[in-house]
């Protein structure tokens, strides 16, 4: 029986001795811990609970697509989005989002992930999840996997705390990431050349190469001949057994 972790695979390829200089780890979500688009699955999932309209499953879809070929318009996107949020309060809300990620994203998780980060902790790097996806999809996997931090795109409440069906703040997509990652870990006092990030899509690549450890996770084919082309390291998780 071997006695690797299943990150050393992947710390192998970065410069001997250079790890000793990560200070934090920022993760994107869908298809880098999860092989999902929570997005799009919460979509579904409203489709097949009764809460939206069957053509609500082609429109996902599309976006979803637009997205893959860094062709989303934010603006239209979320205005789909969140319909189903408007309007609602939290406790509307949350045995939805709960029942979504039990039924829709847990499944989903890469078994090697909780070793990765567990073992990324005990050499000292906290681990934070930034994604494109709004705080309240995401933040049932951040608190599942005990993730130190969640960086997400804001939604919007009203003085009566219901939702708007708006953002607040920052669309934290693509090169917007880090308008969050770098305060973040400036508050830690923590430079960019210092964190690792882990990134799935093309819309990562201005992240991937403004950190010091870039990591191209089940990389999108372009980001992977991009990655391949940068030296960057790849690693497909499906792949790393525990």
């Amino acid at each position: 029986m071997s006695n690797l972790s299943p990150i050393d695979p992947v710390l192998g390829l970065f410069p001997k001795n250079s790890l000793e200089h990560v200070r934090l780890a920022f993760f994107d979500m869908d298809h880098t811990l999860i092989d999902n688009d929570c997005d799009l699955s919460w979509k579904e999932y409203l489709v097949d609970k009764g809460l939206a309209r069957w053509p609500d499953r082609l429109r996902g879809r599309w976006h979803f697509w637009m997205y893959r070929l860094k062709r989303l318009n934010p603006e239209r996107f979320m205005r789909f989005q969140l319909a189903q949020f408007r309007g609602n309060t939290d406790t509307v809300m949350a045995p939805l989002l709960e029942e979504h990620f039990t039924r829709y994203v847990l499944p989903k998780l890469y078994p090697a992930v909780p070793t990765i980060l567990a073992d990324l902790r005990a050499r000292g790097i906290p681990c934070i999840l930034i994604t494109a996806t709004n705080h309240e999809i995401a933040a049932p996997l951040a608190s599942h996997l005990g993730m130190d931090g969640l960086l997400a795109t804001q939604l919007a409440r009203d003085a009566a705390g219901r939702f708007t069906g708006t953002v607040e703040g920052v669309y934290c997509l693509g090169a917007n990431k880090l308008l969050l990652m770098e305060p973040e870990a400036a508050r830690r006092g923590v430079t960019l050349d210092q964190v690792m990030y882990w990134g799935d899509s093309g819309n990562d690549i201005p992240v991937l190469a403004a950190v010091g450890f870039p990591v191209a996770a089940n990389p999108a084919p372009g980001l992977r001949a991009e990655a391949l082309r940068r030296g960057w390291p790849v690693v497909d998780l499906e792949n790393i057994s525990i």
